[in-house]
């Protein structure tokens, strides 16, 4: 346990239908979160709550209630991240999103910005983001949380030890594919350097019909 706290914020936004609106982080574990980020000095939590969800999306929000206040520790993402006191707010959009799809403004923070329904929410997610998404589905305001980060470390190593499917990732099936047709390029370019020399040459030379004049052809 780091015994640095450190201040965010974030904010649960919803669409007409329900979703929630979450940010994947760009770096580190890339974990999906809610928007937000830390506080700066001298900067009230509902201020940075806007500011945040300004620089992630582009659009300005209004902040309606304090869903609650949760104190985060554990190693579970390592021992120099510190400990975090967070405001989470509920907000409201007080403009359109393009396209009624979300606007990725911080590409160096996040890498995806996109609405999901609270019941089957992205892995891997913060634990904040849960916790605080079934406090507000719930209907509770005002709450104070203890949070315990998830063991990513573990996760993490399991995946790795589990094997991966190559029919299941595209991006990997296009490059396990253009392997093989190099493997068979490769292939037929050393069958045709061994019909060119040696006694390849000879046997296909064998087996070549001579050429004829055209007026020796039936």
């Amino acid at each position: 346990m780091s015994y640095e706290v450190t201040s965010a914020v974030a904010a649960i936004i919803e669409d007409a239908s329900g979703r929630v609106l979450l940010c994947q982080q760009a770096g580190g574990h890339q974990l999906w979160g809610l928007p937000g980020g830390r506080v700066r000095a001298a900067e009230s939590p509902v201020h940075a709550a806007v500011r945040d969800i300004f620089e992630e999306t582009g659009l300005e929000a209004e902040i309606v209630e304090l869903v609650g206040m949760y104190e985060v520790t554990g190693d579970g993402c390592g021992a120099a991240v510190p400990d975090l006191f967070v405001h989470v707010f509920r907000g409201r959009l007080g403009g359109r999103l393009e396209g009624g799809g979300p606007a990725l403004n911080a590409p160096g923070r996040i890498s995806r910005l996109a609405w999901h329904d609270p019941a089957s929410l992205p892995e891997p997610l913060t634990a904040t983001t849960r916790t605080a998404i079934a406090d507000a589905g719930a209907g509770r305001t005002g709450v104070i949380r203890n949070i315990t980060r998830d063991d990513l470390r573990e996760a993490r190593q399991e995946a790795r030890r589990r094997p991966r499917s190559r029919e299941k990732y595209g991006r990997g099936r296009v490059i396990y594919w253009f392997r093989g047709l190099l493997r068979a390029r490769r292939l037929h370019l050393d069958r045709r350097l061994c019909r060119r020399s040696g006694p390849g040459r000879r046997l296909a030379a064998r087996r070549r019909p001579r050429h004829r004049p055209d007026h020796a052809r039936p």
